[in-house]
């Protein structure tokens, strides 16, 4: 198994961690999780915007 192999492995694990933690933990701040986003959580006091955000995330 050469270097490029590997590389490509590593990071297909990372991009199926980032999506189950997008998936089980939205609000979370690991991986990709969109709580890093100042936004996030303004989103969260209006209903309709939290709806909306929640099918587009």
């Amino acid at each position: 198994m050469d270097i490029l192999s590997i590389a490509i492995i590593i990071f297909c694990i990372m991009e199926l961690g980032n999506v189950l933690i997008l998936y089980f933990m939205p609000d979370s701040r690991l991986g990709n999780g969109v709580a890093v986003f100042d936004s996030w959580n303004d989103v969260k006091e209006d209903k309709a915007l939290n709806l909306f955000s929640h099918y587009i995330a």
